[in-house]
């Protein structure tokens, strides 16, 4: 059929864009397909960056013949639209397995999603068969011909952007249910994708960038019971936010928000924060009320009072996500970071009463084990057979309890999981053996991850702050941060592996902004000028590596490029991590306090 003419232009009103067309006599129906530009090539788990050295599919760690898509949903999605997903090899599927328990049938080579199993941005495809293929995913709006003399239809949208790149397919159907193809509707957008305009010199300014990137970084879908969380990622190399269900590693974040909106509040004369206290306390709020959402409160259930602190894409799985329900190290985490700060700031006791009813159910897991398994593993009914050197971290969490309450018992708490993790994981050089397995009773030696060690030394300072007679933490603390200091790398920086100290590569963003911050706490802790001397080059690091171009979603964050960008998938793609900001945040915060005492170090 011949093309119609069409208008496209901005509803003032509401800030939508608007598709006008006039439907001819004969025709009732009209059918609008958005192809987002972000769904060319749809990204998947087994996708190889032409930066990976390695050049495997996931860098080996997932079979290649099974796979999982991740296609991109970059506009507001209404009640009455709807995606399709083009797909091959296999009779059907399921889409983000970690909110949405059905599958879905594939007929004629396509499945059908309601809105309210579909994510903004990334969503989860899991296809499980092998060799299956994904080729299209679209957004689909259907609207009727207003019965009206001008047969005019408006079609609104609302793309996450002031513009929206792809094409739009409008089909129209006829009074005996025939669809044909109408027009093609081309749509750009400037696409920034220069990620070369690196580093701030400015304290202040970087703050703002940080509390600009996390703000940006919000989890708002409707739909999607993470809604008012943060995404852990924002992907440069494919444009879309990511991985939304990690919960745990709000915390940082959540701490950084809340001291802002106490600077703020105060008119600090060091720093301007160009955002309200208000908003920056209303979305601290809003985060920790939702991760509330998924603390177990189940009396009969084995992991009562532990969170499901993420959802992890495993191709290998039923459903292609595995939850996983951390027992002392994340959940104590997200305590110490986020609940206790909260109801510090807010007065809110039901963040104090999940932070409580998480180390009631903590106790009887110290007596049970050696050491706390790592996770509740709900698909598999069972334990993990191993617990790692990062659960070290689980003090945070006791410690805050502590200082909030200063019962007796949470030192005792604090002394026996700390105790518990020493004895099995440490080592004559201060540094944490890795890994330990209780179905050998063995344990596994370090890697040297400058992240992982991380953790371990977080809950040796936390364990301190809880316990401080005899400094006897304090110590383990400084022997462990006196080895990674004489591997830090001279731009201030340390590798992935913090043995790997000459080379510029695999640089540990994460890493490096939790060394930066442990760091600055160890100083305040023993005014030892060498600490903040190491901290300092830390955070230089991180000033410069904070993009600052004209990418809005990248903007603020610490773009990555190593073998953990993302740290469960997407190795050497172009990431940017939220708890990478919230830890450089607050240890700008710390430089700050420490410039107005006048103490810069040497």
């Amino acid at each position: 059929m011949k093309a119609l003419d069409y208008t496209i232009y901005q509803n003032d009103s509401n800030g939508k864009t608007v598709i006008e067309l006039v439907l001819p006599e004969d025709y009732v129906k009209v059918r609008f397909e958005f192809y987002s530009d972000r769904n060319e090539k749809i990204s998947s788990l087994t996708d190889v960056s032409p930066m990976d050295p390695d050049q495997r599919p996931g860098s080996g760690r997932y079979p290649k013949d099974m796979n999982i898509w991740f296609p991109v949903v970059d506009l507001e999605l209404e009640p009455t639209m709807y995606a399709k997903a083009g797909i091959t090899g296999a009779e059907y599927c399921q889409i983000n397995s970690f909110f949405n328990p059905e599958q879905s049938p594939i007929e004629h080579g396509e499945a059908v999603f309601s809105p309210a199993v579909l994510s903004d941005w990334e969503n989860g495809l899991f296809v499980p068969a092998k060799h299956a293929g994904v080729h299209s995913f679209v957004i689909v709006k259907e609207l009727f011909a207003v019965p009206t003399i001008s047969r005019t239809v408006f079609c609104e949208f609302r793309p996450f952007e002031s513009q929206w790149g792809g094409r739009i397919e409008v089909f129209y159907q006829n009074q005996n249910e025939e669809w044909k193809h109408g027009q093609t509707i081309p749509m750009s957008r400037e696409k920034d994708c220069d990620f070369s305009a690196l580093g701030t010199r400015d304290h202040e300014e970087a703050v703002n960038l940080c509390i600009d990137y996390l703000i940006q970084s919000c989890n708002r879908a409707p739909a999607n019971p993470y809604q008012g969380g943060l995404f852990l990622f924002y992907d440069c190399d494919a444009d879309t936010y990511r991985n939304g269900q990690w919960p745990w590693s709000w915390g940082p974040a959540v701490k950084f928000l809340l001291e802002c909106a106490r600077l703020a509040e105060s008119g600090d004369s060091r720093i301007r924060i160009r955002r309200s206290a208000g908003e920056l306390k209303e979305m601290a709020t809003q985060i920790g009320l939702t991760t509330l959402k998924f603390q177990i409160k189940n009396k009969d259930h084995i992991a009562n009072g532990f969170g499901t602190t993420r959802y992890t894409p495993r191709n290998f799985s039923d459903v292609g996500y595995e939850e996983l329900v951390n027992t002392g190290s994340d959940t104590g985490f997200l305590c110490g970071w986020a609940w206790i700060p909260l109801y510090e700031a807010t007065g809110d006791s039901r963040f104090l009463n999940a932070a409580r009813e998480y180390l009631a159910a903590l106790n009887p897991i110290l007596e049970e084990f050696v050491i706390p398994p790592q996770e509740w593993l709900p698909q598999r009914e069972a334990w993990t057979d191993f617990t790692i050197d990062e659960s070290g971290f689980g003090t945070e969490g006791i410690a805050a309890v502590y200082q909030v309450t200063n019962l007796p018992e949470y030192q005792e708490l604090c002394t026996r999981y700390m105790n518990q993790h020493l004895a099995v994981f440490e080592r004559e050089d201060g540094l944490w053996d890795r890994q330990y397995r209780f179905d050998t009773g063995k344990v596994e030696e370090t890697i040297g991850m400058t992240r992982g060690l991380g953790w371990a030394m977080e809950g040796l300072l936390a364990a301190h702050r809880c316990v401080p007679e005899g400094g006897r933490y304090l110590e383990k603390a400084k022997k462990m941060a006196d080895y990674l200091i004489s591997c830090q790398r001279e731009n201030g920086s340390w590798g992935f592996l913090f043995t790997d100290k000459e080379s510029d590569r695999d640089a540990a963003d994460k890493g490096t902004a939790l060394w930066c911050l442990l760091l600055y706490m160890l100083y305040e802790e023993t005014k030892e000028t060498y600490y903040l001397e190491s901290a300092q080059r830390a955070l230089n690091w991180c000033m410069q590596q904070q993009y600052v171009g004209g990418n809005i979603h990248a903007r603020g964050g610490i773009i990555s490029v190593s073998g953990e960008s993302g740290i469960t998938y997407r190795p050497y793609y172009r990431m940017c991590c939220q708890y990478t900001s919230g830890f450089f945040g607050l240890a700008l915060l710390k430089e700050i306090a420490q410039c107005q005492k006048g103490d810069h170090g040497k």
